[in-house]
């Protein structure tokens, strides 16, 4: 499962870091974080940067960092990971054997699942001899040719939708090995078996097959792209439903394909409710004693979705508490952002001599979307009409020095969506607004006077889409396109410092100190940051 931790401890923002470690998922490159909000169940998608798909950030070495700058204040919130490669875990689990036990001469029963525990009966070779439980795997000795082992267990049901991992330990060689799922299972003579066909070229056949009355025969081949190579291992789906029989084969580490490489029907078996594992080395074979190991053994309930994998901080939610009054925010530009007190002039504690300072909100005007018409023949007029749009208003500045008023038009100045944010007592929701024209006026007519009264007219609108440039500004989107993998990032002299902080043309030299080649010289043992004994803030401020 993966790990997610959230910090809400930067020293003059009011932002959180969460980390988020996906290392234990090989199948997920991109990953996403949600902030939920404890009181109203809103789930908002963290803008990622780097390298990023929709709202996805590319991980590296299965971990990945996000800075949540739009965070509400004085209301608890929490963070979920979550990722779109990932495979999910059904709702309703029937079995579910990991085969984390050791057993001689048996393979026991299943672990868990709403239907756990069932023992297995294993039929086939040498019983009980040729099956056994050993380093995570139940495993099926083949000291035989053309005989085939079945180890089964009976779910009361005949429709099946079986996972499980098997790890095929050699090369072929004089003929195929075939490590295959069972379904309605009846007995030896009468059963469906799909799975994986190890073949002597190194390739491997998708195969459905059936035996019926002690004759067994293809319902349906299919090549599987690639080849195999001795102990990789793979991930198999044997589904029937009905008349409808399905089977996917793919390698370990690897996302679930879409497409299932067999797909078609038979009507020959309609009872039989037990399911299994089964495997043989057909006749010709030349490899001599084999050990088929088995894992992750699965049936789920198919009338049921799954659920994507996920973890979340919801045990330990966080609140950030308003202690520092306003902020405009851009939330591409995070660099940007601005605090604007609220307070005035006059010798007020806390003013200081320089800022943004934030003087009050306009009256808000909620527009009609409302057309009258006047039909013929009708005394009074009918109204066509949609929900009546958002607050359309200014929000009032004061800045007091020509620094802070070009620090407020560099705020402005891309155009994009702002967020403003204050304390919730003021009971001013935030906004994301549209800003229109904004008026820069002296206090007096004096235009050398230095303090000015600025007024950002806006529309309020929806959260826009998108993802940052990172909490210190990088511009990350010429890095990701010039130098799309961590290695050739590395090779060219970029630095986690170049990611963060900025470096706006590839070109320039690099003129920081630290390189990849640094760090893993520096912090080989990167399993001492899994441990705690080092963080991922350590090993970026050098520690």
């Amino acid at each position: 499962m993966p790990i997610i931790a959230a910090y809400a401890d930067h020293p003059t923002r009011p932002y959180v870091r969460v980390e988020i470690n996906w290392a234990d998922v090989p199948a997920a490159s991109h990953a996403g974080v949600y902030r939920v909000n404890v009181a109203t169940g809103e789930c908002v998608p963290l803008r990622p940067y780097i390298c990023y798909s929709g709202w996805e950030l590319l991980l590296s070495c299965g971990h990945g960092t996000f800075w949540d700058t739009e965070a509400p204040f004085d209301a608890p919130f929490y963070y979920v990971t979550t990722s779109s490669e990932a495979p999910c875990v059904p709702t309703s689990l029937l079995v579910l054997d990991s085969f984390s036990r050791t057993l001689v001469d048996s393979w026991g029963s299943t672990e868990s699942g709403s239907l756990s525990p069932l023992a297995y009966t294993n039929t086939g070779g040498t019983v009980p001899g040729n099956y056994d439980v050993t380093a995570g795997a139940g495993t099926h000795t083949l000291d035989s040719i053309n005989v085939t082992r079945h180890s089964t267990i009976d779910i009361s049901q005949p429709d099946f939708d079986i996972y499980y991992a098997v790890t095929i330990p050699v090369l072929t060689t004089g003929a195929p090995i075939v490590a295959r799922a069972l379904g309605r299972f009846q007995d030896i003579g009468n059963t469906y078996v799909g799975g994986p066909q190890f073949n002597t070229s190194g390739t491997i056949t998708a195969t459905v097959a059936k035996v019926v009355l002690g004759a067994g025969s293809t319902v349906m081949n299919q090549a599987i792209d690639g080849t195999y190579f001795a102990g990789q291992k793979w991930q198999i789906r044997f589904q029937g439903i009905g008349t409808q029989l399905r089977l996917k084969i793919w390698p370990d580490g690897t996302a679930q394909p879409d497409a299932w490489a067999v797909d078609t029907t038979d009507s020959a078996l309609t009872t039989g409710t037990r399911v299994g594992l089964s495997s043989r080395a057909n006749t010709g074979n030349l490899n001599g004693t084999v050990i088929i190991p088995f894992d992750d053994f699965m049936v789920v309930n198919d009338c049921l979705p799954c659920e994507p994998v996920s973890v979340d901080t919801s045990t330990t939610p966080i609140t950030l508490a308003n202690d520092s009054g306003f902020w405009l925010k851009d939330p591409v530009r995070p660099c940007n952002d601005r605090p604007v007190p609220l307070c005035q002039t006059d010798g007020v504690p806390g003013c200081g001599a320089e800022g943004i300072l934030f003087v009050g909100i306009g009256p808000e005007v909620y527009a009609s979307n409302s057309l009258s018409l006047r039909p013929m023949n009708r005394r009074r007029t009918i109204a066509i009409t949609r929900p009546r749009g958002d607050a359309t208003t200014a929000l009032r500045l004061q800045t007091l020095t020509f620094t802070d008023r070009d620090e407020l038009l560099e705020l402005v100045a891309p155009g994009s969506p702002l967020l403003f944010q204050g304390p919730s007592e003021y009971g001013i929701p935030d906004r994301y607004m549209d800003i229109r024209d904004v008026q820069a006026s002296p206090e007096l007519s004096d235009l050398r006077i230095q303090i000015r009264s600025e007024v950002l007219p806006y529309n309020t609108v929806d959260r826009p889409a998108g993802s940052t440039q990172g909490i210190c500004g990088t511009q990350v989107a010429d890095i990701c396109r010039l130098y799309p993998t961590w290695a050739t990032l590395a090779a060219t002299g970029f630095t986690w410092d170049d990611l963060i902080r900025g470096v706006a043309d590839p070109a320039i030299a690099n003129p920081l100190r630290r390189t990849w080649n640094d760090v893993n010289a520096e912090f080989a043992d990167w399993d001492a940051v899994e441990a705690g004994g080092r963080t991922w803030t350590g090993l970026l401020e050098g520690d």
